[in-house]
């Protein structure tokens, strides 16, 4: 099924969701532990109970251990072609998205250190001011998929400059060169956009 496939199963659906609504809850248990901004309408307490259902607890960090992955979905946005690359809803982006809508966010930091370049991720966002989304991926199309993330792709209108890549050139790089690429792009450039939350698209194959 070609570069970007993704295969489906009876499960694959109620799998997708219920890892992306994990990270929500992980997203929002973070916020809601944190000083709150002002909330637009509908984005009332979530701590709010209702009979049979536990309460969220708050925490300053949340890890969502969850599969299917999700920083690919949303680059194609033509019909049947929204998942790709494994991912079926993109994760991040539901939990940013959430929080800003609700009022729980001004606003949202991504950064993914997946060796692959999120595509998706960066599509949904691009337009986006409130969202702040940083990668560090292996870049050198034709071979590495996604084909995505060169230096110059920065975000658009009032977006521009809140997308960020660092497309690494050659294999074999390690711990000095990401250190590096935290200490003089991805945390300056964080701390200076100031986000409410920052989320974390932790691929394992870097």
């Amino acid at each position: 099924d070609g570069p970007g496939g993704i295969f489906y199963s009876p499960a694959a659906d109620q799998a997708a969701r219920l890892a992306s609504g994990c990270v929500l809850e992980a997203t929002y248990a973070v916020l809601d532990a944190a000083p709150q901004v002002t909330r637009s309408r509908g984005g009332g307490s979530s701590n709010q109970t209702s009979e049979g259902v536990l309460p969220r607890p708050s925490c300053d960090a949340a890890f969502a251990l969850v599969r299917p992955p999700g920083h690919h979905a949303g680059h194609d946005d033509s019909d049947g072609h929204r998942a790709e690359g494994f991912c079926f809803f993109n994760s991040a982006c539901v939990a940013a998205r959430c929080a800003l809508e609700t009022g729980r966010a001004r606003r949202v930091a991504i950064i993914d250190w997946d060796i692959h370049h999120g595509n998706g991720t960066q599509s949904i966002l691009y337009d986006d001011p409130r969202a702040l989304y940083i990668s560090l991926h292996r870049y050198g199309p034709p071979k590495w998929y996604p084909r995505t993330g060169a230096l110059d792709e920065v975000g658009n209108g009032l977006a521009r400059g809140f997308n960020v890549n660092v497309p690494w050139p050659a294999d074999g790089l390690g711990d000095s060169d990401y250190a590096l690429a935290f200490a003089h792009v991805v945390c300056p450039i964080t701390a200076a956009f100031a986000p409410d939350v920052v989320i974390i698209s932790a691929g394992f194959d870097a």
